[in-house]
């Protein structure tokens, strides 16, 4: 399976492949090299009218310095203080 993002175009291409043909689901997402529930998901999203989530989002984490203090003040009392102890104790409000 590709894990890459795919675009939107091809996307499309997949479901209008399936639509404007008689094959499977599974058949299209072999061809396509696509597991069939991402393409069910794009089917689903296209007879919605929601070509637009289509795409994925990138997310991103902004640092703020309230962040920045918390893991400088952590830092201070344990210096052996990790980057995956610092994400758990984040998950909690600071």
């Amino acid at each position: 399976m590709v894990k890459s993002r795919l675009s939107v175009d091809v996307k499309i291409m997949a479901i209008e492949y399936y639509y404007n043909n008689n094959c499977s689901l599974d058949t299209v997402a072999q061809i396509f090299k696509i597991n069939e529930k991402t393409l069910r998901r794009w089917i689903n999203k296209y007879k919605n009218n929601k070509l637009e989530n289509l795409t994925q989002k990138k997310k991103s984490y902004k640092i703020k310095q309230k962040h920045v203090n918390y893991a400088l003040k952590m830092l201070e009392r344990t210096p052996t203080f990790s980057i995956s102890m610092l994400w758990k104790k984040n998950k909690i409000k600071i």
